[in-house]
């Protein structure tokens, strides 16, 4: 198992790193033509794409998830079910689209001429989210058939020809933020004929009524907790966008490129990981070689972002224009937010046993103590703030998560994943303090270096250790 997660996981995260590293290069790019408020607006209507896809796709995807690789099921089930998603998810949002353009003739009448998001956004918005959300379903689809290599090369190839859109609509078409949605408008349909092309073996274009229960049964409870993590990932933003401004908000935004760059290279390996436990789950050897990964984890990914924390305003300085290094100082806790989430791909007892709605109420408490942190703080932090209550929400709803998990499906002492993000917390909050010296930059860089260093000696030594008793443990 541990094999073929790193040969599926390396594909994954190869062609993450490849488009992410294109897309942050671009950055320059975009922040020398788009405002700090072009920023702001892109994040309201990315607020506005996640309520629709909340809602609308009935969660239909984490049920197709659970089901298309379980290895308890039969190949004509899973095929069922396959199709029944894929049908469902495109009878809905094909409902969604015809009521979103009707409510776009009445949409000025609603907001005001003098709102940022004109009529003709809200509808390019709205193309693009259904198209979107078709598309990820498909990729899902590709994904739990165990088509790493297919699922890899086709998200590259949008990657590219989105960005390649996007320069060409920006630079020489003079389309501003609506370049952005353009772009996916003329690149997202033909990567759905090459998806539909893919899996045409699978798709009947029939519902099997006995299977749609059967995810509808699982997938409904999750609304509550798409709806709480939305509320999550929105509410930094609308709380900014109302005690601070626009600017603040594309700012923020700048801040979180870089961590969520971080996330996308986890999510790579979770994309490897869910469907080989689907597959496995029930063999005895899954939960050490589960709890293996998730100590390698731990040990290398928050090496990594401590390091990447600490080096926070050097990446902005090369990256962005000066009226965005404000940004830095929310970088360090997003990176810790980003690498808590990564833990959450380990929590699986309470999915393996369909208990969704224990899912729902620990992302409904995260969500309400979000809401109020940002409330409390933002007025007074301001962005820095907002960075912080996310942080310890996800933190919260990560523990509780896992937590629970393990009384269904135990691999790894949640007491001690508690101690150990308490301390790489601690470290954090010391790497944000450090970052806010006045230092000359000769002087702050041989700092960062000698404690770069020293930090990389220090996981290298544990890591060494542990292997170490592991290899004694073995022979004895």
């Amino acid at each position: 198992m541990i094999q073929q997660f790193i040969k599926e996981g390396s594909i994954y995260s190869i062609s993450t790193f490849a488009t992410k590293g294109i897309s942050l290069l671009l950055i320059p790019f975009y922040t020398a033509y788009f405002s700090p408020a072009d920023y702001g607006v892109l994040d309201l209507l990315v607020v506005f794409s996640g309520i629709v896809n909340a809602f609308v796709s009935l969660q239909i995807g984490q049920a197709t998830a659970r089901y298309l690789a379980d290895g308890k099921l039969s190949e004509i089930e899973r095929k069922r079910i396959g199709s029944t998603g894929i049908t469902a998810l495109v009878g809905l949002y094909f409902i969604a689209f015809l009521l979103l353009i009707g409510i776009s003739f009445f949409w000025e009448n609603w907001t005001g001429s003098s709102y940022p998001i004109t009529t003709y956004l809200f509808r390019l918005a709205t193309i693009n989210t259904v198209l979107h959300a078709i598309s990820i379903q498909l990729f899902i689809h590709l994904r739990y058939r165990r088509k790493a290599k297919t699922h890899a090369i086709l998200s590259f190839f949008q990657t590219i020809a989105n960005m390649g859109f996007i320069f060409a609509l920006v630079v020489y078409g003079k389309m501003g933020i609506d370049a952005i949605y353009w772009a996916s408008i003329l690149v997202v349909p033909f990567i759905l004929m090459i998806q539909f092309y893919l899996i045409r073996e699978d798709l009947s274009w029939k519902i099997d009524w006995t299977s749609l229960r059967k995810m509808l049964r699982y997938a409904i409870p999750l609304i509550p907790a798409a709806v709480a993590i939305l509320i999550m990932e929105i509410t930094d933003r609308l709380f900014i966008h109302h005690f601070l401004s626009v600017d603040a908000l594309g700012i923020y935004g700048i801040g979180t490129k870089f961590p969520a760059a971080f996330g996308l290279f986890i999510s790579s390996f979770s994309l490897a990981l869910g469907p080989l436990v689907m597959q496995g789950y029930m063999h005895a050897e899954t939960k050490e070689k589960l709890r293996q990964l998730l100590f390698n984890y731990i040990q290398w990914g928050g090496l990594l972002i401590f390091l990447l924390s600490l080096f926070s305003l050097e990446t902005l300085s090369v990256f962005t224009s000066q009226a965005f290094l404000q940004g830095e100082s929310v970088m360090p806790f997003m990176y810790f937010n980003y690498f808590v989430q990564g833990i959450l791909i380990f929590s699986l007892g309470l999915s393996l046993n369909n208990q969704t709605r224990i899912i729902s109420l620990i992302c409904i408490g995260a969500a309400i103590l979000n809401c109020v942190g940002n409330y409390w703080l933002i007025p007074t932090w301001g962005i820095v703030g907002a960075a912080f209550s996310t942080c310890i929400s996800t933190t919260l709803l990560t523990l509780f998560h896992f937590g629970m998990s393990a009384h269904f499906y135990a691999f790894f002492s949640p007491k001690r994943l508690i101690i150990v993000l308490v301390f790489l917390f601690i470290l954090i909050v010391c790497v944000f303090q450090f970052n806010q010296f006045q230092l000359n930059y000769m002087t702050r860089i041989s700092w960062k270096t000698v404690i770069s260093i020293v930090s990389i000696i220090g996981v290298v030594s544990i890591h060494s250790t542990q292997k170490r008793k592991r290899a004694l443990k073995k022979i004895n």
